[in-house]
Parts: C-alpha cells; structure tokens; sequence
C-alpha cells in the first residue's frame, strides 16, 4: 500500500471515530426527549466506553490526527482558485469546530473535572435554566415527573 492510501485511511479513520462519538452523545441527548432520568441512567452505558482511558485516549488520537492531515491536505493545495465551492464550505466549517468544541468542552467535562463532581444532565439544563424562565418550569415539570413514586 503506498504512503498516500496510507495517510487517507488514517484520516478517514481519524473522522470516523469522532463521528461514532458524537452519534453516541446525540443518542444518549435525545433520550432526555422522553425523561431527564432516562437520560442520566443511560449515559455510563452509551458513554462509559468513551470516558475510560482507552476511550479518550483513541478519541483524542484521532481527533489530533484527522486536524493534523487535514491541515497537511490543505497545505498541499496549490491554490484557493482550484477550490470548489463545497470545498471552501467544507473548509469553513471544519475550521469553525475546534473553537466551538473546546468552549463545550470546558464548560461541561473541563468544569466536572476541576470541580470533581459527578456530571449530570440536571445540572447542565439548570444552569441553562437560570436565563430562560420558561426553561426552569419545563426542567421543573421534567423532574417532578421523573422521581420515582415513594
């Protein structure tokens, strides 16, 4: 296999991963559409392989790899003139990501870290909460519902 085939399935395999990811985070949020605690009991199970060592540590590998050759690839253009325009959307919003994702990630598993709490979606959504009066009855409402029956 030559070294280009080499460095594509290591890029290819750089955006799968993450993307597997985010597949995982998005079907443990769309949970919270039918309980908040539904969503809060699933998440060692659709999450738990991603925040192991192994997990992240193969998240952030790929992560780091795919930006890198991505980079490389762009660099190895000749020009901005022999981009198409679905390129230069692809590239806008690829370059848009990394500061979009590090502000998430601060304030969510940077937060849990430094405070060495156990993370949970309640609390994201009362924090979001504090702003927005409706979001407060809705949250409220979700769990008043949600708290098993003595």
């Amino acid at each position: 296999m030559s070294p280009a085939k080499i460095v594509a399935r290591i890029r290819l395999c750089g955006g799968m991963i993450p993307m597997l990811y985010v597949i995982c985070h998005l079907s443990n949020l769309s949970l919270g559409l039918w309980s908040l605690r539904l969503m809060d009991l699933w998440r060692p199970v659709i999450m738990g392989p991603w925040q192991s060592r192994v997990g992240q540590s193969l998240l952030y590998g790929a992560l780091a790899s795919h930006v890198v050759l991505g980079l490389v690839a762009l660099s190895n253009r000749r020009g901005a003139a022999s981009m198409a325009p679905s390129d230069v959307v692809q590239l806008a919003l690829g370059l848009l990501i990394p500061p979009l994702l590090a502000s998430h990630l601060l304030a969510s598993r940077g937060a849990a870290l430094l405070i060495r709490t156990v993370w949970q979606y309640v609390n994201e959504l009362l924090k979001e909460a504090a702003a927005d009066k409706d979001l407060v009855a809705d949250t409220e409402a979700q769990l008043a519902r949600a708290k098993p029956k003595a």
